[in-house]
């Protein structure tokens, strides 16, 4: 009886194991490439990696887009080449989002499709707009939350 619980805790593990390596994220190669249409998105946050200070293919970015005039995506890539200057909010970027389902998308270059229409354009500036606003709320409450002063903790905050 032993044996067969020895031999059950092993099988447990390994399927374990295999399931553990098989679930990973899809890539943009595990999809058909005539199942995706490029739009416009624009970069909320951009991370580096603790293990790879300065280097662009250890960057984290996450960016937000539009399937049409009123629904909004966020999305996330990481290991992408971003330059310097699209690296802060508002960020113009080009993704690759599938027809059946829009929450699935893909970091593809840096830059704004040629058809992007004005109103669309406008639509991007007002969401860029009220992101940054969230963001600076969120900093000021923290700051009078902490009792900081806003000079000195910017300073300090550009220093580090």
């Amino acid at each position: 009886m032993s044996n067969f619980n020895a031999i059950l805790k092993c099988f447990a593990c390994f399927l374990l194991l295999v399931l553990l390596f098989s679930c990973t994220e899809k890539k943009y190669e595990d999809y058909d490439e005539n199942d995706f249409y490029e739009v416009s998105g624009v970069v909320i946050d951009v991370s580096v990696s603790a293990k790879a200070f300065g280097d662009n293919r250890d960057l984290y970015i996450s960016y937000d887009y539009f399937v049409n005039d009123s629904v909004y995506y966020s999305g996330y890539t990481s290991n992408a080449q971003l330059s310097r200057l699209n690296r802060g909010l508002g960020g113009a970027v080009i993704l690759k989002v599938h027809k059946k389902n829009p929450k699935i998308s893909f970091f593809w270059k840096e830059g704004f499709l040629p058809s992007l229409s004005k109103k669309r354009a406008l639509l991007l500036q007002q969401h860029i707009e009220k992101v940054y606003r969230l963001k600076m709320k969120k900093k000021h409450t923290y700051l009078k939350k902490n009792n900081l002063e806003y000079n000195s903790y910017y300073l300090h905050d550009s220093i580090q």
